[in-house]
């Protein structure tokens, strides 16, 4: 997270006792300020452009405090507050826009009002207006809004009756060292070793120089301080790690933007990791490949991962690749009882089970985690069966991600944004590891 300092400079102005000289005054400090908040809103445009959403909220944010009757304004915050997670105060923002022009001038409002409630859990106001937001798009039957909000009736429907017993399972934050006020994401054990991504520093008073990288530390109940993995790039994202059954590979992802990610592997020589190589049949030119996940089904190496190219069944989808003689072949669609016109992303398979996580199939809010029966070394057609939410506490209103299960260790792992995770700010504005445990030993009975 890059960090923004602004220094606003204080005017003082002595008391004017003339009517007329203090109205000129109020004149021209309302022409300054209105001057004022469009460069505001210029510049968090701009960062809006490039994705970086906790600045351009910086920007919004002020322009909006110069004129809060600014509807143009309001809407610019608004949008940026949902972009940063700060649901409840983006809720109240956009009550406030449906309220003022009822979509008229902002017809997405109700529908990110709905979205926005439904992660703050308030289920019955998020249904309701998820079902006026639907009749508003009648016209277009095909079109996303239309589909993606008839979706969220059925879901909001689903979450009201779901059960919210914890019942045989325990999710923790695993606090610090591991998390921080930065997003930490994706942990995995392999070789008694914890790993996982983030951006922060390994260095206390050394500035985070922006890039993801993936973090080791010795597995122990109690995990202590991590170490950069060796084989970071200085010049990319790196993270997602995932190493073959006889740990002789590794496979991750390599990002030079958010939605610039490949495939790489990692060959072992002894005690180093060398012969880095981009995974050509699996990357695809000018697409997104990421969140690799290798399996072992049946004796055959198998590479889950999540792409949003052609042939999908809608933005980013979940994938899989056989290796053959040593080659993984074409990529293979995991099928449209997984993916959907939304989001499936984080896949691991375990026990003849996929869990992934998805926007889409009916979920407490944001991305829930999902498990479908499914053996792709046995079948090529319909593999994976219809998903099941695994429920409440795994799943929450907020994001759920990055579902791991280790049998040796009897000890999961999923990345959450809910509350409870350590932030400098909102409650709900980053990602932390959480642990995932059963009170019941035959929850995750092994498979022979």
């Amino acid at each position: 997270m890059i960090l923004y300092i602004f220094f606003i400079e204080k005017t003082y102005l002595s008391p004017v006792k003339n009517i007329l000289t203090i109205t000129i005054l109020l004149c021209f400090a309302n022409i300054s300020f209105g001057q004022k908040a469009k460069q505001w809103v210029a510049m968090g445009d701009e960062s809006w452009e490039k994705k970086d959403w906790y600045a351009s909220k910086i920007y919004y944010e002020k322009a909006f405090l110069l004129d809060s009757a600014n509807f143009h304004f309001t809407v610019k915050y608004t949008e940026s507050l949902r972009k940063t997670k700060d649901y409840q105060k983006a809720a109240y923002y956009y009550d406030k826009l449906y309220r003022k022009d009822r979509g008229k001038l902002f017809p997405e409002g109700l529908f990110w009002l709905a979205t926005m409630q439904k992660h703050n859990a308030n289920y019955q106001e998020a249904l309701r207006n998820f079902k006026k937001y639907n009749k508003k798009q009648r016209k277009n039957k095909k079109g996303y809004l239309f589909l993606k909000s008839k979706q969220e009736i059925s879901s909001c429907k689903w979450a009201i009756n779901a059960r919210k017993d914890s019942g045989i399972v325990l999710v923790t934050n695993i606090q610090e060292p591991i998390n921080t006020s930065d997003s930490e994401f994706a942990a995995s054990i392999h070789d008694s070793t914890f790993y996982y991504s983030s951006m922060k520093s390994v260095v206390s008073h050394i500035p985070n120089p922006g890039k993801v990288k993936i973090f080791q530390t010795p597995f122990d109940s109690i995990l202590g301080k991590a170490d950069e993995w060796k084989y970071n790039s200085e010049e990319y994202h790196q993270a997602n790690i995932s190493f073959s059954e006889n740990g002789k590979t590794a496979y991750f992802s390599r990002c030079d933007s958010l939605a610039g990610c490949k495939i790489y592997k990692a060959n072992v020589n002894g005690s180093q990791w060398n012969e880095i190589q981009e995974l050509t049949i699996i990357n695809q030119k000018e697409t997104n490949n990421t969140m690799p996940n290798l399996a072992t089904i049946n004796g055959k190496e198998i590479l889950f991962f999540v792409s949003n190219r052609k042939g999908g069944k809608g933005k980013m989808d979940i994938w899989w690749s056989e290796k053959v003689d040593g080659k993984f072949q074409s990529p293979i669609n995991a099928g449209d009882k997984i993916n959907s016109i939304d989001d499936e992303i984080t896949p691991f398979y375990l026990n003849e089970k996929l869990y992934f996580s998805s926007t889409w199939h009916n979920g407490f809010g944001g991305f829930d985690i999902f498990e479908s029966e499914g053996n792709p070394a046995l079948e090529v057609i319909k593999v994976f069966q219809e998903p099941k939410n695994l429920g409440y506490p795994i799943n929450s209103s907020v994001n759920d991600m990055y579902y791991s299960y280790y049998m040796g260790v009897n000890q999961g792992y999923l990345t959450s944004n809910r509350d409870g995770s350590i932030t400098d700010g909102t409650s709900t504005c980053c990602n932390d590891i959480w642990s995932v445990s059963y009170t019941d030993s035959i929850a995750l009975k092994k498979v022979d």
